[in-house]
């Protein structure tokens, strides 16, 4: 009789603490994926042990940086003309392209100023580009609103415009905005540019880098 009360005690012992360890570890179980949903933390089952995942901010300068370097030597390849740096008095510089602010100080000075400017990459002063505008500020904006396939704005668009720095080489007037731009294109043969001769009309034919190079060859 005594054996069978202890017997009882027992199976009420194992019916009572059974449940609840089991019940403590479910409970484990859902605090640690509860925890690890939060931490946003992927197990081995899922990732494998061996991988390494870089950060959003790796990822995207990776991804900048390879598309920089294939952008530059795409500007590079073919080119057969001398590399010559631009070695000319400039009226004005404006060092940051992405800030609203600077801008309109920069154009402070120049209200409805037109004539010949340049955008040249800020690490490679190698890389410029030249051109003439009968209002610098509103030239400027159209740079970056537009879209062409050229290959200024093809690299521009691919670098980002905060890569460039912006000169006012002359002021001038508009009659005289001609004459100037191609003495500065025929002068330094900008890699950003792709035609060194302005305002060709239906009689004339585009003046290549080619042509210049032979004229220059065979005086």
């Amino acid at each position: 009789m005594y054996y069978s009360l202890t017997i009882i005690s027992l199976i009420e012992v194992v019916l009572v603490l059974v449940p609840a360890l089991v019940g403590i570890a479910y409970v484990t179980i859902a605090e640690r994926k509860t925890m690890a949903s939060m931490q946003r933390r992927l197990g081995p089952n899922v990732v494998g042990q061996n991988i390494v995942f870089t950060s959003f901010k790796t990822q995207t300068r990776f991804y900048h940086t390879t598309n920089y370097d294939k952008a530059i030597e795409a500007l590079y390849k073919n080119r057969k003309a001398p590399l010559i740096p631009f070695d000319m008095y400039v009226v004005s510089v404006c060092e940051d392209l992405s800030s609203s602010t600077t801008l309109n100080a920069f154009f402070k000075g120049l209200p409805g100023k037109g004539g010949i400017y340049m955008f040249t990459l800020k690490e490679n002063p190698e890389i410029f580009y030249i051109g003439r505008a009968k209002d610098l500020q509103k030239r400027l904006k159209s740079h970056f609103n537009i879209n062409l396939n050229d290959r200024f704005h093809v690299f521009a668009n691919t670098i980002g415009w905060d890569k460039f720095k912006f000169s006012v080489i002359e002021v001038c007037n508009l009659s005289m905005q001609k004459e100037k731009e191609n003495f500065y294109l025929q002068k330094y043969l900008p890699l950003l540019n792709t035609i060194f001769k302005s305002n060709l009309n239906s009689i004339q034919t585009f003046e290549s880098l080619y042509e210049i190079l032979k004229l220059r060859q065979n005086p």
